[in-house]
């Protein structure tokens, strides 16, 4: 009898214990902006480049991988430990936008170049007025989403931490997933 009230006692302990722990996430705010933060924390899909020091220079090195987890001096990337120092620029990776970045780029470049070829069916015929409007159209529209394209692929870069300050706080129970 005494032996289970005392496993029972250790167990809920251990739960207890294991509840309190403090949870960390990471918090990058911009340097010249504050206001403007992005936040990062266990189970976020994130790209993140090293610094490391080889043979007195300095070389990158990439991670990609899902944040397992987060202490005041560490972070866990899949399988590996990484020290917040070592750290040159990190920020959350989407999946399919480098997909998405590419249909959208030659989706705008066939659009130009629909709206700047010159398809007359019939070189010896006279053309009464001209449509200016369809391939100004065009062009604009596959201008619109080159440019969409290349903004989703800056968006999903990590950032430097020379315009970017990168903490690492406490939890709050409201941060928390449920």
């Amino acid at each position: 009898m005494n032996k289970k009230i005392m496993l029972i006692a250790l167990l809920l302990q251990s739960v207890v214990i294991v509840k309190t722990q403090a949870q960390y996430l990471i918090r990058l705010s911009r340097v010249d902006n504050p206001t403007q933060i992005k936040l990062m924390q266990v189970g976020s899909r994130v790209g993140c480049v090293l610094n490391q020091e080889a043979k007195g220079r300095y070389t990158s090195l990439s991670h990609l991988g899902i944040v397992r987890r987060i202490t005041p001096d560490s972070i866990s990337i899949d399988k590996s430990r990484i020290a917040i120092t070592d750290i040159r620029s990190i920020g959350k990776r989407m999946g399919g936008t480098t997909i998405l970045s590419a249909l959208l780029t030659f989706g705008g470049v066939g659009l130009i170049k629909s709206g700047t070829t010159d398809n007359v069916p019939c070189p010896t015929c006279q053309t009464v007025g001209s449509d200016t409007g369809g391939s100004t159209a065009s062009v604009v529209g596959g201008v619109g989403m080159i440019g969409l394209g290349i903004l989703i692929i800056a968006n999903n870069a990590p950032k430097s931490l020379k315009k970017w300050k990168l903490e690492v706080v406490e939890q709050s129970p409201s941060d928390r997933k449920k």
